[in-house]
């Protein structure tokens, strides 16, 4: 009778162990990666949109899988991802510095600017924060969501 319940126990792990989803890393779609944030405006496509993640960011490490579908659900993905790195380090601060610098004023304040010049250069580009989404239409911005789920509402459509 021991034998028995040992072998089912081995045979019931097997198969809840198969039944985990398959967990995907930003490593698995190198070939969507934005090699460099030079790019961010000149790609060769009339429209394309950006996803910054953070190797810190909780809201990004939440989403993680649903944006990673994005490229399995697509036939033509539109998405590039960046990851800004975290703040504080060399190269965080560098890609950071990049971007315009914030001023005085609030994020809203700073985005609706940003999104009524519509820039297209990183230097008229504000970075909110991460995970966020710039559209990019004709090498310019066209839209921008930082919310998670703003995020995931855009790349569901």
């Amino acid at each position: 009778m021991k034998k028995i319940s040992g072998i089912s126990l081995v045979f019931l792990s097997l198969l809840v162990s198969c039944n985990k989803p398959i967990m995907k890393d930003y490593d698995d779609y190198k070939e969507y990666e934005l090699p460099s944030l030079e790019l961010f405006y000149s790609l060769n496509m009339d429209y394309y949109f950006i996803y910054l993640t953070n190797d810190e960011c909780k809201d990004c490490e939440e989403i993680k899988q649903e944006v990673l579908s994005y490229y399995d659900n697509n036939d033509n993905p539109r998405m590039f991802f960046f990851n800004m790195k975290s703040r504080g380090t060399i190269e965080g601060d560098k890609n950071r510095n990049m971007f315009q610098d914030h001023n005085e004023y609030s994020y809203i304040y700073n985005i609706n600017v940003m999104m009524e010049n519509k820039p297209n250069t990183l230097k008229e580009t504000y970075f909110c924060c991460t995970p966020s989404i710039y559209v990019v239409k004709n090498n310019r911005l066209s839209e921008f969501y930082y919310i998670k789920e703003d995020v995931l509402n855009y790349i569901r459509k």
